[in-house]
């Protein structure tokens, strides 16, 4: 068995935003490495997800939330920009560890009514 090791992506997924509830403009499914405490790696995969209202104020994600905002499509004339978009935002958020102070914030985000 081969090892996938491309991202999947799903334009208009089905799934919502996890944080608002509203339509997302795609899911990617990405290969991560996992370090494990006995010093093994494992290959997993991360979902991660772009919505226009949560992810506005994400410097990673805006460009590429322009770029969809503009092109009502990608084409054969706008495939390699968006790639490149598409690519520098899947890296630069599937690097982010979510750590505990993450969750707290995200937990005092749900308690006030703002998640």
């Amino acid at each position: 068995m081969t090892e996938e090791r491309e991202p999947v992506i799903e334009l208009h997924p089905r799934m919502p935003c996890h944080l608002c509830g509203d339509e997302l403009l795609f899911a990617a499914q990405v290969p991560i490495t996992v370090d494990w405490i006995a010093g093994q790696s494992v290959t997993a995969r991360r979902t991660v997800t772009l919505c226009p209202r949560c992810h506005r104020d994400d410097l990673a994600a805006q460009g590429l939330l322009a770029f969809l905002a503009i092109h009502e499509r990608i084409t054969s004339e706008t495939a390699q920009e968006a790639g490149t978009l598409i690519c520098e935002w899947m890296a630069t958020t599937t690097s982010k560890t979510y750590t505990n102070d993450d969750l707290d914030a995200d937990i005092h985000l749900w308690e006030v009514g703002n998640m």
